[in-house]
């Protein structure tokens, strides 16, 4: 028996009768307990197909890990890696797991400039996380007294993408007061008064080198959207003026977002 088996077979004794979070979702239930019928039977593609309606129902990482089990004595190892990264949060055991089967860590240096230097000359180091099918997934960039003080991944197309940083990009540019701005600059669309309730619309976006806005995405907070209010949101978003972020006092491109909110008590119809 290898090594992985021998570690997954311990592990889903305990994972598999956790008390877990979906007890609120009566069908997300019934779906879970099913496959682990299914599973200890070792009929693992039908315990493969419960736990995915499961998490279709009603996502949780004890479906995702069960589901990952299935995978790896299926024999299919990248679903088994994919479905461990989506419950990472679960336990410190599954990201042991993870790391042990899935991917690897490395540490480089480099000086301010962000060169790459020796043990004996750096300024900073990165400790860069790899997943063997996904390539590289994050780094984090830590000052010598081991603090992280930026965090970034590459992109496709895009390069180096910093999620936070020395510092971060500001909002404040040109227009001190944000209040004031928002209501000469945010419209609100016929179809948010025909529905008349209120909507909040998160706008993920790039904020590059030189201060310009790219790759405008809508990331919808609520069930219910507002086609309008989306489109209105990322217009109002374009309007923002926003000093980049940087990292050592150099300008980077910076992945930000802004959550828009289109209030029914604050609106006022134009007319």
């Amino acid at each position: 028996m290898s090594k992985l088996n021998r570690y997954t077979k311990l592990s889903v004794i305990f994972f598999l009768l956790i008390n877990f979070t979906i007890a609120q979702n009566p069908r997300a239930v019934k779906y879970f307990d099913a496959g682990v019928v299914e599973f200890n039977l070792h009929n693992y593609p039908k315990a493969d197909t419960l736990f995915t309606w499961s998490i279709k129902t009603q996502p949780s990482q004890e479906a995702y890990y069960n589901r990952a089990l299935c995978r790896i004595n299926a024999g299919n190892k990248e679903g088994y890696c994919n479905d461990l990264a989506a419950s990472l949060k679960l336990k410190a055991k599954v990201e042991n797991l993870y790391w042990t089967h899935c991917g690897k860590a490395d540490t480089s240096y480099i000086d301010k400039d962000r060169l790459p230097a020796g043990k004996e000359n750096y300024e900073y180091y990165e400790i860069s996380f790899f997943n063997y099918y996904n390539n590289l997934e994050r780094v984090y960039v830590h000052n010598k007294q081991g603090k992280v003080i930026a965090m970034y991944k590459m992109e496709d197309s895009l390069g180096n993408v910093y999620t936070f940083s020395t510092k971060n990009p500001d909002f404040t540019k040109n227009h001190k007061d944000l209040y004031w701005f928002e209501s000469k600059n945010k419209k609100y669309p016929k179809e948010f008064y025909d529905r008349n309730k209120s909507y909040k619309v998160a706008v993920r976006f790039i904020v590059n080198e030189d201060a310009t806005l790219s790759d405008l995405k809508i990331q919808h907070i609520e069930n219910d959207s507002c086609y309008a209010c989306d489109v209105e949101a990322v217009n109002y978003v374009k309007k923002l003026s926003i000093s980049p972020g940087t990292f050592n006092d150099k300008p980077v491109k910076f992945r930000a977002y802004k959550i828009v909110f289109f209030d029914k008590n604050r609106a006022i119809r134009d007319e």
